[in-house]
């Protein structure tokens, strides 16, 4: 049984030596019944609002925001407590679309949002985030941005096209911008 185990245990550094095997994501889904089916089926507080997400969608069409979409979900602890949480990236679908950040904090295995973030806006449909993990407790985000001068607003808006990172630091029940000034 002890030879097994050993073999097991090397195939598995073999695999994440050839970045074939994430051993953070395995350990993360493993360990807790707090799944990517559980955020994108539950209830948040949401816009002053209780919105419940059904196979990450939620449509309602007689009061606004009247259709968001979770679009990520990334895994890691955010306070420090040794559970798995989560940051998930949704979009509201209205005439423009506004992409924001929430931080989930896994409470007895329930998902409790307690802090959301702005990321963008922009006209029309489309998501320029690109990935979003959890580092150390960071939520890194990266995304597309515009570049100086260009037009944000209004008929001559035109694309982000700037590949930026953001990171930001949960804080009780605020996220806050870690992010070097250079982006």
């Amino acid at each position: 049984m002890k030879t097994v185990m050993v073999k097991v245990l090397i195939a598995i550094i073999m695999l994440a030596l050839l970045g074939i095997y994430d051993v953070r994501a395995a350990s993360n889904h493993s360990s807790s019944n707090f799944t990517e089916y559980l955020l994108k089926n539950a209830t948040y507080s949401l816009w002053g609002e209780k919105i419940t997400f059904k196979n990450g969608h939620y449509k309602n069409d007689n009061m606004p925001p009247s259709s968001m979409d979770i679009d990520m979900i990334a895994f890691g602890d955010l306070n420090n407590d040794n559970k798995i949480d989560a940051a998930i990236i949704y979009r509201v679908n209205e005439n423009w679309t506004s992409v924001n950040l929430i931080a989930v904090i896994n409470y007895h295995g329930k998902a409790l949002a307690v802090a959301e973030q702005g990321l963008c806006m922009f006209p029309g449909e489309g998501n320029f985030i690109k990935k979003v993990v959890i580092e150390n407790g960071i939520v890194i985000v990266n995304m597309l941005t515009h570049k100086k001068g260009d037009k944000v607003y209004g008929s001559e808006w035109v694309p982000p096209t700037v590949n930026s990172t953001f990171k930001f630091k949960l804080v009780g029940k605020r996220f806050f911008d870690v992010s070097s000034k250079s982006n």
